[in-house]
């Protein structure tokens, strides 16, 4: 089954996709028309000539970020006076590669890369958060005893893999939460999909660390899951939109536009699932063959977009105290020399991308 697979810190994005051969060869703008997809079509107000720009996401799929893909094919960019050409590589230090090199001017990296860039020198700036909550869970089914992260002592854990950005996850979330170090507990790599759902079901393992698309799979084989992982450790928010600062400050206008058009077209797909897996299928029809399993993924892609309490309402806004808590726990984990000054988060265009009525979409 093709899927991605989410590696790093808490939710560094690298590519690990079964089957899918190549690094960056996918882009989005093919297939069906606007008109044919959805019904939608593109104001008379709509610029003539459009700006175009390449967008750089970390690994190929339409479903996970879809609102790229929507903002394109219903008119939402083209509204803002641009167009962009979406394009896969290879995890999000190759996004960075792309969008220092010149080869992008706009890229969806993890938090923990871009702080990483960011103190090396690279001028970047976070202009708008996509997912608000972390991107792993570690999940149990009824059938265990476990209903804590403590009932984990003396316990295995089951992850996809020892190598991957889950067993990272596992070993903060249950120093920092639970006390728990290393001998505490067993890790036992049991793959994903049905190796993992068997593993629970025997109860080779208490407890299964996973991403998001592991997480699908799981609920696509009927398993009643319960997520362990406390709340302040889902305010690890994940995937940004990242250009340049000399974009950015040159391109305000631009910016705004950009981020409005892509909480359009999040708050539309929200209302419109199958309508977002028409429009990405043209882009990524390797997708559409198992569109059950690509729903399901879409429907935990879409719970990332949950809007916490602090952002009051607002698309795209990254929360201050998150972003600290963050970078603290980075620096904490050595995946950080020191902190970065925050205002690389920059919310000075918020209030612009949520300047619409979703009446009107």
């Amino acid at each position: 089954m093709h899927r991605p697979r989410l590696i790093g810190l808490v939710g560094a994005l690298v590519l690990l996709a079964a089957g899918c051969g190549g690094e960056a060869d996918v882009a989005a703008g093919g297939g069906t028309s606007t008109e044919e997809t959805t019904g939608a079509h593109s104001p008379a107000s709509t610029p003539t000539e459009l700006e175009e720009l390449t967008a750089v996401i970390p690994f190929p799929s339409g479903a996970v970020f879809y609102p790229l893909f929507v903002a394109e094919e219903r008119g939402y960019f083209a509204e803002e006076g641009v167009s962009i050409d979406t394009v896969a590589v290879d995890g999000s230090g190759a996004v960075l590669q792309q969008l220092l090199s010149g080869q992008a001017q706009v890229g969806l990296p993890s938090p923990g890369p871009f702080m990483q860039a960011v103190h090396e020198g690279a001028e970047l700036r976070s202009i708008y958060t996509l997912f608000q909550s972390n991107v792993f869970s570690l999940v149990t089914t009824p059938d265990t005893d476990v209903t804590s992260l403590e009932d984990l002592e003396g316990q295995t854990v089951g992850v996809g893999t020892i190598d991957g950005g889950e067993t990272k996850f596992i070993k903060a979330l249950l120093s920092e939460s639970a006390g728990l170090e290393e001998g505490d507990y067993d890790i036992l790599a049991v793959g994903d999909g049905g190796s993992a759902s068997v593993a629970l079901e025997r109860g080779e393992v208490a407890g299964y660390a996973a991403s998001f698309p592991d997480v699908a799979i799981l609920r696509l084989r009927g398993l009643e899951l319960t997520d362990l992982v406390p709340e302040d450790f889902q305010s690890f928010f994940d995937s940004l939109i990242v250009v340049e600062d000399a974009f950015a400050e040159e391109n305000p206008q631009l910016v705004e536009g950009i981020g409005r058009a892509l909480a359009r077209a999040t708050v539309w797909g929200l209302d419109n699932p199958d309508g977002v897996l028409d429009i990405t299928a043209a882009s990524f029809p390797e997708e559409a063959e198992d569109r059950e399993f690509t729903g399901a993924m879409l429907a935990e892609t879409q719970s990332l977009f949950e809007l916490p309490e602090e952002a009051d309402g607002q698309w795209g806004y990254a929360v201050p105290e998150a972003v600290e808590r963050y970078m603290g726990f980075l620096v904490e984990q050595g995946e950080l020399d020191e902190p970065i000054d925050t205002a690389v988060f920059d919310n000075s265009h918020v209030e612009a991308y949520n300047d619409f009525d979703p009446a009107d979409l």
